[in-house]
C-alpha cells in the first residue's frame, strides 16, 4: 500500500482490475411457485392492462369488489399458514394494497413524510360519510417540494366500507405511521411490486393485443387507474372531481388509459339514449 492508503494500482492511474462477477444464484421455488413461474415465463404484464370485469355491463362497486374478492382470496390462502418470511404481518400487505386502491395512490406514496394523516366525517346533509386523507404526492411540486394534497373520499356502499375497515382495522386505527414505515421496508429489501403480483391476481386483458390473461397478476399502478375507472365510470363523478381527488394538474389522463376513455364514450351514448328513449312514447316502442 501506498503512502496515501490507496493501492499502486490506483495511485499509477491504471485501469481498474477486471473483477469476475459473482455467479447468480438459482431461484428456489416450491411446488407451487414452480408452476406460477412457467404460467408466467415469457409474458409481460404492464401496467395499463386492465380487468376484464371492465367489459362488462358496469356496476357502481365492480372494481372495489373484485379488490375485496383478491382480499379473501389471499386471506383464505393464508389464513393457517403464511410462507412470506419478508412480512412478519401478512395482514399488512392486503392494508397497503387496499389503501392504493382507495386512495389512487403511487406505490411510495404512502412511504414519503410527513406520512398519510386520516379522519372520518359526515358532513350534514351528506348520505355517506367522507374519508379526509392529507398525503404528499410523489410527483407535483410547488417552490421546490413536493405538495401535500388533501382528498375527501365518500364511501358510497358497502363494499367501500368493507375496504376501508381492512385499512383502518374496523375503524379502530387511524394511524398509520407504522404500516407505511414497515411496508416501506419491505419495499427497500424485497421489492412490493414482486410481491404484489405474486399476491394479488384476476382476469385481465393485454391492453396491447386485447389478449385474455387469466389470473394474471395485477401491478401496483395498475390499482390506481383502476380506481380511477371505478368512480369515473361505475360512480360516475365528474371529471373535474375525479382530476381532483387524484392531484392531476387537468383531466388528461383519464384519457391516457384506452379503456376508461372507451368506457366513457360509451356512458356518453347511454345516457344519450336514455333521453331520447324518455322522448319515445309506449306507441313508438310498440
Amino acid at each position: 500500500m501506498s503512502q496515501n492508503n490507496f493501492p499502486a494500482w490506483q495511485n499509477a492511474k491504471q485501469p481498474y482490475p477486471k473483477v469476475t462477477p459473482p455467479a447468480s444464484i438459482p431461484k428456489a421455488y416450491t411446488a407451487i411457485g414452480a408452476k406460477r413461474a412457467e404460467l408466467l415465463t415469457g409474458k409481460k404484464y404492464r401496467t395499463r392492462n386492465y380487468m376484464v370485469l371492465t367489459e362488462k355491463e358496469v356496476h357502481p362497486d365492480g372494481v372495489s369488489r373484485a379488490i375485496l374478492e383478491m382480499n379473501k382470496e389471499f386471506e383464505a390462502k393464508y389464513a393457517s399458514s403464511w410462507s412470506g418470511r419478508h412480512i412478519s404481518r401478512p395482514m399488512d400487505l392486503v392494508r397497503y394494497f387496499d389503501w392504493l386502491y382507495l386512495t389512487g395512490s403511487r406505490k411510495k406514496e404512502p412511504f414519503l413524510k410527513p406520512y398519510p394523516k386520516i379522519n372520518i366525517f359526515k358532513p350534514k346533509g351528506f348520505p355517506w360519510r367522507i374519508v379526509k386523507v392529507t398525503r404528499v404526492i410523489e410527483k407535483s411540486f410547488a417552490n421546490g417540494e413536493r405538495t401535500i394534497h388533501e382528498q375527501n373520499i365518500p364511501i358510497f356502499d358497502v363494499t367501500e366500507d368493507k375496504l376501508w375497515r381492512k385499512v383502518l382495522n374496523d375503524y379502530e386505527t387511524f394511524e398509520l405511521d407504522d404500516l407505511f414505515s414497515s411496508m416501506e421496508k419491505h419495499d427497500i429489501h424485497n421489492g412490493l411490486t414482486g410481491i404484489i403480483e405474486r399476491n394479488f391476481h384476476c382476469n385481465m386483458r393485454e391492453e396491447a393485443t386485447g389478449r385474455l390473461l387469466k389470473d394474471a397478476p395485477i401491478t401496483p399502478h395498475a390499482l390506481r387507474h383502476h380506481r380511477a375507472y371505478n368512480l369515473y365510470i361505475e360512480g360516475g363523478l365528474d371529471k373535474d372531481l375525479v382530476t381532483s381527488l387524484f392531484g392531476w394538474r387537468d383531466d388528461r389522463m383519464l384519457d391516457f388509459y384506452a379503456y376508461i376513455n372507451r368506457s366513457a364514450k360509451g356512458q356518453q351514448q347511454l345516457q344519450a339514449l336514455k333521453k331520447y328513449a324518455a322522448l319515445v312514447s309506449p306507441k313508438k316502442h310498440a
